[in-house]
């Protein structure tokens, strides 16, 4: 799957409309998952209620 199919996927399978941050997050996600850096990890923090839990619910239901 090529960056922007995931995206979109990401984007329509999302409950909702995402914010900004949130389709800024689903960006950098699909980039680090598509395009590995070795020794690299991916940090996903923000206060709560902001959609943490959602976005990595959403990604891991698309990848299953």
């Amino acid at each position: 799957m090529n960056s922007p199919t995931l995206f979109e996927t990401f984007r329509d399978r999302f409950p909702g409309t995402p914010t900004a941050d949130q389709e800024a997050a689903m960006h950098a996600l699909v980039r680090y998952l598509l395009e590995p850096a070795e020794e690299s990890l991916f940090i996903l923090k923000g206060y709560a209620g902001t959609g943490k839990t959602t976005l990595m619910r959403t990604l891991a239901s698309i990848l299953r």
